[in-house]
């Protein structure tokens, strides 16, 4: 609807009619917008950088559209200045707002999967999973803008507890850093309390049966799974990839390899790049799961 109405403005601009367009934050009045939100989620909205409108602000910004010749315009107060805000900047603000540095997951993940995995074996199964619950309970803190994790219940669902889609992939991000692990943006819906979720980060950080290099291994089949979900190669590159996956896999099956399996690869010989890509997808999967 916002899209549509902003199409409109330039519309009716382009041929010489009124139109405009505003793309307005928060303000901090409490109004149909935010009336329903806490203080946390302002101090949230706050933390961009780009705090909520007063009313005076935001009437000023309003005779400054008017005055002004765009078909769209974002008002928006004063700015984060020289000071660096916490965590990621939306990339809208990006030219605005500066936030602070942080190494890329390329370059902490692996260490900081290994170091992680060494000091969960070291563990009982009842410590494992008390560090990684308050591990998960600060984060959120930490998204929700919470002074302290005691202000998150273990196994409340992340709804009762504020999230939206936003703070969803904002709290994948900080566990992904904090863990090295990659994880998908449904991370919440599919373990929808912070108890159930730190659960399945020990069982993805440790496995009795596998060594060091193995969980290593699975880290990295898993990113070459989100790489291959997140592409969109041609028909070309897709049959070159799924020929090189199939290489692999057949070194990595060696020994192991018989007459069922060679069945196989003799219909994979024939069948098509779409049914060679889920025949991956699947063996990823397998792989993964052990």
């Amino acid at each position: 609807a916002n899209v549509f109405l902003d199409a409109l403005a330039q519309h009716r601009r382009a041929r010489g009619l009124p139109g405009l367009s505003l793309a307005w934050g928060a303000w901090a009045q409490g109004s149909g917008m935010t009336g329903g939100l806490s203080e946390a989620d302002m101090r949230r909205i706050g933390a961009w950088g780009v705090p909520p409108l007063s009313v005076e602000q935001g009437l000023w910004l309003f005779g400054a559209a008017l005055e002004g010749d765009q078909a769209c315009v974002v008002p928006v107060g004063p700015v984060g200045g020289r000071r660096r805000v916490d965590g990621d900047v939306p990339p809208l603000l990006r030219g605005l707002v500066r936030g602070r540095r942080r190494a890329t997951a390329g370059t902490r993940g692996a260490a900081t999967t290994s170091a992680l995995t060494r000091r969960l074996h070291g563990m009982r199964d009842q410590e494992r999973l008390r560090l990684l619950t308050d591990l998960v309970r600060g984060e959120t803190a930490a998204v929700l803008r919470h002074s302290s994790a005691t202000a998150v219940q273990a196994r409340r669902d992340f709804s009762d507890l504020g999230f939206d889609s936003l703070l969803a992939v904002e709290l994948r991000n900080q566990l992904a850093t904090a863990t090295g692990l990659p994880l998908p943006a449904t991370l919440i819906y599919d373990y929808p309390t912070p108890a159930a979720l730190a659960a399945h980060l020990v069982s993805r950080l440790v496995d009795e049966d596998a060594s060091d290099a193995g969980l290593s291994l699975l880290a990295d089949l898993d990113r070459l799974d989100s790489a291959l979900a997140d592409a969109e190669p041609d028909d070309l590159t897709r049959s070159a990839v799924a020929n090189r996956l199939l290489q692999m896999l057949e070194k990595w099956r060696g020994a192991e390899t018989n007459g069922g399996e060679a069945e196989v690869v003799a219909r994979l010989d024939s069948a098509s790049a779409d049914e060679i890509f889920d025949f991956i997808d699947n063996e990823l999967g397998r792989l993964s799961d052990r």
